[in-house]
C-alpha cells in the first residue's frame, strides 16, 4: 500500500507540474498583448505589479537552477519538451499504479483463498 500511495504523490506532483508547464504557456502566449501593468504570481497568494519592458525575451529555468535568457519561442519550445516529458511520466506512474492495484487485488485473492482453505 505504502508503494501505491508513493505513486500517487509522484503522480499528484507531476500533474502539478505540468499545470505549471500549461500555465506558462498561456503567459508566453499573451506576453506580446500587455500593454499596461500586468499582475504576477510571486507564490502563496502574493502577487506584483509590473509592466513587460521586453516582450521578445524571457527568463527561464533551463535546468539545474540555470536561468538563462531566451526569446519567447525558444522558451515556448523549452516548456513544450518539459511538457511532453511530464505527460510522458503521467503515463508510466499511471501504469505502474495499476500494476500494484493488480498485485493487490492477486494478492487479496489468494488471501481469501487461503483463510477458505483454512477455515
Amino acid at each position: 500500500r505504502s508503494q501505491a500511495e508513493e505513486l500517487q504523490r509522484q503522480l499528484n506532483s507531476t500533474q502539478f507540474m505540468l499545470g505549471e508547464g500549461d500555465s506558462a504557456l498561456n503567459s508566453l502566449k499573451s506576453i506580446g498583448e500587455a500593454k499596461e501593468d500586468s499582475l504576477y504570481p510571486v507564490g502563496s497568494g502574493v502577487f506584483f505589479k509590473s509592466r513587460v519592458v521586453d516582450d521578445k525575451m524571457v527568463l527561464i529555468d533551463v535546468g539545474d537552477r540555470v536561468v538563462a535568457e531566451k526569446s519567447v519561442e525558444e522558451a515556448t519550445k523549452i516548456i513544450e519538451e518539459k511538457k511532453a516529458r511530464l505527460e510522458q511520466a503521467i503515463k508510466e506512474i499511471q501504469l505502474a499504479l495499476n500494476r500494484v492495484a493488480e498485485r493487490s487485488e492477486e494478492l487479496n485473492r489468494q488471501a481469501q483463498e487461503m483463510q477458505r482453505e483454512l477455515g
